[in-house]
This record gives structure tokens, C-alpha cells and sequence, in this order.
């Protein structure tokens, strides 16, 4: 049964054993026992906070002007570093900064070849996330 409550003896030596509940109070023995609650609670809190974790990394990557411009450069196909760093006039030391920001996050990944790095963009949805994005902010410093 998904919310049936185990449980769940820690002992220093013995580590980690399931005991139903009906047998605890038998046992008497000096052990800390807590209950938890098995099943779908606990997989939907730890999704949950998963997902709120990449959110926090994706939008944390749309809050800075130079990860978006990086994005944006990246969303046209693969760079190297020193490329990134040409095009978006930025010294190369901080793109690299950035790049391993957006690679930690999983929203880019690299490749080296010889000396240089290419960076991509791992997941194509991404970028329809950011292209409206973009497109928006362009309109409105035209307009200005």
C-alpha cells in the first residue's frame, strides 16, 4: 500500500532496517525509530523540488544580459569560446564564467577540439522559451 507508515530503526552499528510498526513497541530495544510515511508524497516532493531547482537555474539564466546574450548567439548553432567572447565584444575570461554556469545548469553542454571549447545548447525547447523572450526585448529598444 502506497501510504502505509513503516518504521524505520536507525541504529549506529546496524544502519538502516524496516520494522512494522506493530512490532516496534515488542522490541524494546534503544533504538531511535521514526515513522515515515511511504509513497507517491514523498517522490512528489522531491520532483517538486527538482523542478523548482531548474526553474531557479533557467530563469537565473534569462536574468543576466550576458548568459542571454551568449543563449542568443548559441541559439543560431555551436561556438567556441573565443568566438562568444568576439561577438559579444566581453572578455574571454568572463564568457567562460558564464558558459560554466549554463553547462552546471544543464542548458548548455561542450566539446573540446584541440585547444578550443564548443559550447551548444542541449535542449531545443529551451530556446523556444527564450526566443519570445528575446524577440520582445528587441521590439521594445526599437521602439525607445
Amino acid at each position: 500500500n502506497e501510504g502505509t507508515a513503516m518504521a524505520i530503526a536507525i541504529s549506529a552499528g546496524m544502519g538502516l532496517m524496516a520494522i512494522p510498526p506493530a512490532i516496534v513497541p515488542i522490541l524494546q530495544i534503544p533504538f531511535l525509530v521514526s515513522y515515515v510515511k511511504f509513497g507517491r508524497s514523498i517522490k512528489r516532493l522531491y520532483a517538486r523540488e527538482k523542478a523548482v531547482t531548474l526553474e531557479a537555474q533557467y530563469l537565473g539564466a534569462l536574468a543576466c544580459e550576458t548568459k542571454m546574450g551568449i543563449l542568443d548567439i548559441l541559439g543560431r548553432g555551436e561556438r567556441c569560446t573565443c568566438k562568444l567572447a568576439e561577438e559579444l565584444g566581453v572578455d574571454q575570461s568572463i564568457i567562460s564564467r558564464h558558459l560554466k554556469t549554463l553547462e552546471e545548469s544543464g542548458i548548455v553542454n561542450s566539446r573540446r577540439e584541440g585547444a578550443s571549447v564548443y559550447y551548444r545548447i542541449i535542449d531545443k525547447e529551451f530556446l523556444k522559451l527564450i526566443t519570445p523572450i528575446a524577440e520582445l526585448l528587441k521590439r521594445k529598444v526599437r521602439r525607445s
